[in-house]
C-alpha cells in the first residue's frame, strides 16, 4: 500500500522541487546577476505575476481537471512543465526568464490540484496515510529545489550546470509521469468536484490565520538572499541562502516523520500557532550581529522547519477531516494555500520594497517588521472558535 501511495503522489516531488526552488532560490540569482541595480522590482514583479497565475490554474484545474484520458492529458501537462523548466533554466534577458517563471509554476500548480484529488479519492481508508506521504513529498521536493538550484549550482561551470538540471528534470519527471498513470483511472468518482461553497465564518479564520503564516515563510526565504548580503554582508550568501531554505525544509521532513510515528491521530489546530510565534522572534532577531552567524543561521532554520510541520500538518488534517464530512472546497483551498500564501508574501514583499522611498535604510528591517506583523496577524485569526465535531479549537491551551 505504501508504495502504491508513492507513485500516485510521486509528482509532488517535481513540482515541489520546481515552486521551491523557482521562487526561493533561482529568481533572487537571476536577477542579481541580470539587472541589479533593479533586482527588488523585477523579484517582486515576478513572483506577483507567477502567484496570481498559479491561483488561476489551481481554479482551473479544480473545474477541468484532466479532459479526456486522464493519462494523456496528465502527461502531455508534465512533458509542457519540463520544458518550460528548460526555457528558464537557459534563459539570458529577464523578460523572457519572467514568462517562463510565470509559465512553470501555473502548469506546476494544475498539475498538483489535479493530481492529489485524485490521489486523495483513492486513498480511501489509507487518507492519513496518504496525507502524510503526501506531506513528506512535498517537504522533500521544497528541500530539494533550493539546495540543487541554489548550493549544489555555486561555482559550477554554465555547461555542468545545465547537464545536471537536465539529469534532475529527467528524474523527477519520470516520476511525475508515473504519478499520472498511477491516478489516471477511477470512473465518476473522480470527476471535478462542483464550484466550492463559500467557507464558515470560523473557516475563513483558519484560512486566514494559515495564509498569515505560510505568507510570512514566503516573505522570509524569498528574501534570504538578499538579506544575507545586504544586511549582513555575507559574500557567500547565494550558497547559505539556499543551505539555509534547504534546512527548514529538512527539520519539517524529520519533523513530519517523528510526529507521524508519535501520535495516531491528526494533529489539533491549536499546534499552528508554534509557527506564527516563532516567525516573530526571527522578525524580532533579523537586523542583530548575531543574526548573521552561522550557528545562529541554523538553529533557527531547524526551529523554523519544526514550526513549518507542525502548522502543515495540524491544517492539513483540518481540511482532510472536513474533506471527508462533505466540504471538499477545503481541498482545493489547501491545494491553493501556497499560491495565495505567496500573494500575501509577495504582496507584503512589494509593499515593504516601495517602502523604501518613504523609510530609507536597508531593506532588512523593513523585512523584520513585515514578518513581525504578518505573525502579529495570524496569531490573531488563532483566536477564533472551530465548533465542527472532533476539531479542536484554536483558542484550546497551548501545546
Amino acid at each position: 500500500m505504501v508504495v502504491t501511495l508513492l507513485r500516485r503522489n510521486g509528482a509532488l516531488l517535481l513540482t515541489a522541487f520546481l515552486l521551491s526552488g523557482l521562487v526561493n532560490v533561482h529568481a533572487q540569482a537571476f536577477f542579481a546577476a541580470s539587472v541589479p541595480a533593479a533586482k527588488e522590482r523585477w523579484l517582486a514583479g515576478t513572483l506577483l505575476a507567477g502567484t496570481v497565475a498559479s491561483i488561476a490554474a489551481v481554479r482551473l484545474s479544480r473545474r477541468f481537471g484532466f479532459p479526456g484520458s486522464g493519462v494523456r492529458a496528465g502527461t502531455l501537462l508534465v512533458l509542457s512543465m519540463l520544458a518550460l523548466s528548460a526555457v528558464v533554466f537557459g534563459a539570458r534577458g529577464p523578460w523572457l526568464y519572467a514568462a517562463a517563471h510565470v509559465g512553470v509554476r501555473a502548469v506546476a500548480n494544475y498539475v498538483t490540484q489535479e493530481l492529489d484529488r485524485r490521489a486523495t479519492a483513492l486513498a480511501g481508508a489509507s487518507r492519513a496515510r496518504n496525507d502524510q506521504l503526501g506531506s513528506a513529498l512535498r517537504f522533500g521536493g521544497m528541500l530539494l529545489g533550493p539546495l540543487w538550484l541554489g548550493a549544489v549550482s555555486a561555482g559550477a561551470t554554465q555547461a555542468r550546470v545545465a547537464l545536471w538540471n537536465g539529469c534532475a528534470l529527467a528524474v523527477l519527471g519520470a516520476l511525475a509521469l508515473a504519478a499520472c498513470r498511477a491516478v489516471g483511472s477511477g470512473g465518476e468518482a473522480l470527476r471535478p468536484a462542483e464550484a466550492p461553497r463559500p467557507l464558515s465564518r470560523s473557516g475563513r479564520a483558519v484560512w486566514g490565520c494559515a495564509l498569515a503564516i505560510y505568507g510570512a515563510y514566503f516573505l522570509l526565504a524569498s528574501s534570504a538572499v538578499y538579506v544575507l548580503r545586504d544586511l549582513h554582508g555575507r559574500a557567500d550568501a547565494t550558497v547559505m541562502g539556499s543551505a539555509l531554505i534547504a534546512t527548514v525544509y529538512a527539520s519539517a521532513i524529520v519533523s513530519t516523520a517523528v510526529i507521524g510515528v508519535l501520535t495516531r491521530e491528526g494533529l489539533a489546530l491549536r499546534w499552528m500557532r508554534v509557527a506564527p510565534v516563532t516567525m516573530a522572534l526571527a522578525g524580532a532577531l533579523l537586523g542583530t550581529d548575531a543574526a548573521g552567524a552561522t550557528p545562529v543561521l541554523f538553529g533557527a532554520g531547524v526551529v523554523l522547519g519544526i514550526a513549518f510541520a507542525l502548522f502543515m500538518l495540524a491544517f492539513r488534517e483540518h481540511v482532510t477531516t472536513r474533506a471527508a464530512a462533505g466540504e471538499p472546497e477545503w481541498l482545493a483551498a489547501f491545494n491553493n494555500l501556497g499560491n495565495s500564501s505567496a500573494l500575501v508574501g509577495f504582496g507584503a514583499m512589494a509593499a515593504l520594497v516601495g517602502l523604501g522611498s518613504v523609510w530609507p535604510g536597508s531593506y532588512g528591517v523593513r523585512l523584520g517588521v513585515g514578518l513581525l506583523a504578518l505573525s502579529a496577524v495570524a496569531l490573531l485569526l488563532s483566536r477564533a472558535r472551530v465548533p465542527h465535531k472532533g476539531m479542536a479549537a484554536l483558542h484550546a491551551t497551548q501545546p
